[in-house]
Order: C-alpha cells, then sequence, then structure tokens
C-alpha cells in the first residue's frame, strides 16, 4: 500500500525486490524483481503477482533461480528500488504496508499498457531494414493516449510492401502480468488518418530468444474504420499464431499461444505490415480481457470483435 508524490520530470517508475535464501548460484545472490508503475498522489493498494517477478543479478535476467512460488517461505528480505535501466531523477514515494495477499480485480481485465499512468512503457518505432526498405514511422505519446504514425513503402528487391512497427521496451527488460486467465486482448484504438486501416497486433513471451522475438512473436490482424472515438477490438487467443511469413506477416499455420506463454509476455507489439500508405493509428490501452458476450466468446473464435 503506497503514494507517490510527483515532482515535475520526476521518476515514476519502480522496482519491488525479494530475495531468498534457495536464490543462491555460488557467491551470486539472486533478486527477484518485478515493475510497480501505476502508483498515483492516493494512499492505495497495488497488487503484483508472483508471476511478475523475474529473477537478476546485479541488473540482468538470469535463469538459475528456483521459480518465485517454491521460495515464498524462504524470503530474506524486501525492498522497493527505482526502475533499471531507468533514468536520473528525484521521486517521493511513501509506504504504508508491504504484505502478501489475492489479487483483487473488480474491473475484470488486466492493463497491460495504458497511456495515462497506469501502466505506462517505453514505446519506440522501427521500420523494414533489410533490402532497401524504405518504409517510416514514429510512435509519441500524446495526453492520454499513444500515436504509431507513418508510411508503408515498397521495399524495391522485393516489390512488395515493407512494414512499420511499434514496440515497448526489449524483451530482456520488459515484464508483464501473467494473463493465462484471461481469453484474449482488448485493445483502445482508432484510426485518425491516412488511408490504412488494416493492422497486426503481437506479443513475445519469455521463451522466445529475445534477439528474435520481432519474427517469432504470436501475431493476429484487425481492421479498423476511420472514426473521432475510440473503438474497442477484441482479439481471442485463438485468433494469434506464432506461425506466420516474414515477408507479409499473415499466418502459414494456425499455433495459439499457450498458458506458459501468456504467463511470461515480454514485449508488445504494433504492425502496419503487406500495405501501402499512410497511417495515424491512436491507441488508448491494450489490455486483458474475459471474452466478450454473444455467440462468438469462445477461446478459438476464428475473427476479430468490436463492443
Amino acid at each position: 500500500r503506497a503514494r507517490m508524490l510527483a515532482e515535475p520530470g520526476g521518476l515514476t517508475s519502480f522496482n519491488v525486490m525479494l530475495m531468498t535464501r534457495g536464490a543462491q548460484h555460488f557467491m551470486q545472490q539472486g533478486v527477484y524483481v518485478a515493475n510497480l508503475t501505476a502508483l498515483t498522489d492516493t494512499m492505495a493498494d497495488h497488487f503484483v503477482p508472483w508471476s511478475a517477478f523475474q529473477c537478476t543479478w546485479r541488473g540482468s535476467k538470469v535463469s538459475w533461480c528456483p521459480d518465485l512460488v517454491t521460495q515464498l517461505a524462504a524470503v530474506s528480505s524486501v525492498g522497493l528500488g527505482t526502475a533499471f535501466p531507468g533514468k536520473a531523477g528525484t521521486f517521493h514515494v511513501e509506504i504504508e504496508s508491504l504484505a502478501a495477499g489475492h489479487a483483487r480485480r473488480a474491473s475484470g481485465h488486466v492493463d497491460l499498457a495504458t497511456f495515462d499512468g497506469a501502466a505506462p512503457h517505453a514505446w519506440r518505432s522501427e521500420n523494414d531494414p533489410v533490402m532497401g526498405g524504405q518504409s517510416s514511422s514514429s510512435f509519441t505519446e500524446r495526453d492520454g493516449y499513444g500515436e504509431f504514425a507513418g508510411s508503408c513503402r515498397l521495399v524495391p528487391q522485393l516489390r512488395a510492401p515493407g512494414f512499420a512497427i511499434a514496440l515497448t521496451e526489449p524483451p530482456l527488460v520488459g515484464h508483464f502480468p501473467d494473463v493465462s486467465s484471461m481469453a484474449g486482448l482488448s485493445l483502445g484504438v482508432r484510426v485518425a488518418g491516412g488511408n490504412i486501416t488494416s493492422f497486426k497486433f503481437a506479443f513475445c513471451d519469455s521463451r522466445i530468444n529475445p534477439f528474435r522475438c520481432q519474427f517469432q512473436s504470436f501475431k493476429a490482424d484487425f481492421v479498423l474504420k476511420p472514426s473521432d472515438d475510440f473503438q474497442e477490438v477484441f482479439l481471442p487467443w485463438g485468433v494469434f499464431s506464432d506461425k506466420w511469413s516474414a515477408y507479409t506477416g499473415e499466418h502459414t499455420a494456425e499455433n495459439p499461444p499457450k498458458a506458459d506463454s501468456l504467463r511470461s509476455i515480454t514485449q508488445l507489439q504494433m504492425w502496419t505490415e503487406g500495405v501501402l500508405g499512410d497511417f495515424i493509428l491512436h491507441v488508448k490501452y491494450i489490455r486483458a480481457a474475459p471474452a466478450p458476450p454473444g455467440p462468438s466468446s469462445g477461446l478459438q473464435a476464428p475473427g476479430v470483435f468490436f463492443t
């Protein structure tokens, strides 16, 4: 239970840290670390699931620590620190209590990325880098939403459209909550300009080689009409696959994510791929959610649903 007294230009990202007697490797002491980014100036409870913790040593992820849930009877130290890697700045955090307990999820969803301070992430954009790719894009945080804008152009040597992609922190440092109990992802999005209206959303998990994440992610398509209002797009897990063409992004086989992948998401990605033209896509939130009501809300539903 904590609050953050905001300071101009101050830090807003922190880590919860746990050490246990069993997380040792020779002379190295592992530290289980999880992001804490939803603090406000109101004293409130903030829940961090065990699945959000990753074991580190001197700031780098390591694989030799036991699963944290096997270490809960051997906790030797708890702490709160500023996010690493992070930036320099001032901060003021007040802690009333630190306790173990059950999640209370009255809203029925799990925020993965927002632009209102509840689930912030460091977004950036990349473009087709090979064979003379000429696409361009940018990602800018606005007041309460992110703007992904640019142009998707022909790759001269392929004579086919390239891609532009907006993505969160690199997988080696990315952390997201366990969403295995949810039915899919809900995107709060709108097309604010350009002729491109078809996009792809993707995510990586900790089992994917972090240096191959961009091309081995679980990917799904969605289509939007230009609108002044944000729309909610629901993507059930069944429309995602990590089997897709590196040239078009289209699925080559259906292989939806399993629970292990949904417990260990490390990066979120928004794509324009295989289409020519300009785009301006606004993103308000990305969250895991139960299936919306209706006859097509099963886990293996074959389409995209607007609510």
